[in-house]
């Protein structure tokens, strides 16, 4: 599969710069997605079966941002990100000789977006570090790829809406330290 990346960077003062990125990335699926149940042992009230065409998880990932020097040895970044997830595994029951069963199949999304703040420390005076802080959104239609088979299950319809998800992690703060 073709992974494009880019990634451009240009200073606009002698004190800022002005990033951006793009890429495109793959994830194939776990083995057990592929090959759960390869005997196909239907004797189970709703046997979940796993599928060797599924295809990798596709990522599309924007970037832009600017760093700019506070002084010589402090700097702050802030940067906007965005990521579009597509062929997420999902499930699906089928049924066949009267048999029903589910099965691994992509058809889960998902949307991540969110803004990094970064203030770093160059080494001096015996320490360098820096204090990141990001605030991430993630919204999609499954959360996990057996939510469908609990839906399946239980008889409920697909969700055709968007949720947030249990990734989904609104905050995170980091602290970096290093002191020599």
């Amino acid at each position: 599969q073709l992974s494009p990346r880019i990634g451009l960077a240009h200073p606009i003062t002698d004190r800022a710069v002005l990033h951006f990125s793009y890429g495109q990335f793959f994830q194939n699926p776990d083995y057990n997605s592929l090959y759960y149940n390869h005997l196909r042992d239907l004797s189970t009230s709703l046997p979940l079966v796993g599928n060797p065409a599924v295809k990798a998880q596709r990522t599309i990932a924007y970037e832009t941002g600017i760093r700019y020097k506070l002084s010589d040895d402090w700097s702050l970044e802030v940067s906007s990100w965005y990521k579009d997830i597509t062929d997420l595994l999902s499930t699906l029951q089928v049924s066949y000789l009267s048999q029903d069963y589910v099965v691994f199949y992509n058809s889960d999304y998902a949307g991540v977006k969110g803004v990094d703040l970064t203030l770093r420390k160059r080494y001096s005076n015996y320490f360098s570090g820096s204090i990141d802080y990001t605030y991430s959104v993630a919204k999609g239609n499954n959360s996990q790829p057996l939510g469908g088979y609990i839906d399946a299950y239980s008889k409920e319809e697909i969700p055709h809406q968007e949720y947030y998800l249990d990734f989904d992690q609104r905050h995170d703060f980091a602290v970096n330290l290093n002191l020599n």
